[in-house]
């Protein structure tokens, strides 16, 4: 699913939409980077474990230069340590928190 966002990734880029600069958004941006790292784990469109691992490495970039809220950088740590095993149930884990 290349070319379409899922119905997460949807109302999370409405929101950022709809949001000012500052932490709120940086960590809607945040949640939103998470979200496409779940979603190429999941079926049909799985992406190889190469390609997760630089996902997560740019994700891990990415997230250092954020200002976040200290629970949510906790969170985001304990998904990106989770999402590290590369698998689909692993991602829906982390998408159901």
């Amino acid at each position: 699913m290349p070319n379409q966002l899922t119905s997460a990734e949807t109302t999370l880029v409405d929101a950022l939409e709809t949001s000012v600069r500052g932490p709120r958004r940086n960590g809607l941006f945040a949640l939103w980077l998470v979200v496409r790292v779940c979603d190429g784990l999941l079926p049909p469109d799985s992406v190889s474990l190469r390609a997760h691992r630089r996902r997560l490495e740019g994700l891990a970039r990415r997230l250092s230069s954020l200002t976040l809220a200290p629970g949510l950088r906790r969170i985001l740590s304990g998904c990106m340590g989770d999402l590290s095993d590369g698998t689909a149930p692993t991602a829906v884990d982390v998408l159901e928190r």
